[in-house]
């Protein structure tokens, strides 16, 4: 999944959300986290202001779609006053 005009503040604001509400350390413009058998993998590039975003492992019983809208849910509820995505 790729989301667009993510500036620095919302991505911050993304980071924080992940590790308060995930326990889920996102840190700097690429790389994967993990927890319970769910990987995730982002890149952010800043010049674009695009994440790029998505599931790089999950157990069977877990649907791609569940990790999706968690995800996609993650980055809105971050969104900064007057922002899309």
């Amino acid at each position: 999944m790729i989301f667009t005009q993510i500036t620095p503040e919302w991505l911050a604001a993304i980071e924080a959300k992940a590790q308060s509400e995930l326990g889920i350390t996102l840190s700097g413009n690429e790389g994967t986290a993990s927890k319970d058998g769910i990987t995730i993998g982002w890149v952010y590039d800043p010049d674009d202001q695009t994440l790029t975003v998505g599931d790089t492992g999950h157990p069977w019983y877990v649907p791609e779609s569940k990790i999706e809208k968690e995800l996609t849910a993650l980055v809105e509820s971050a969104q900064p006053n007057g922002e899309t995505a």
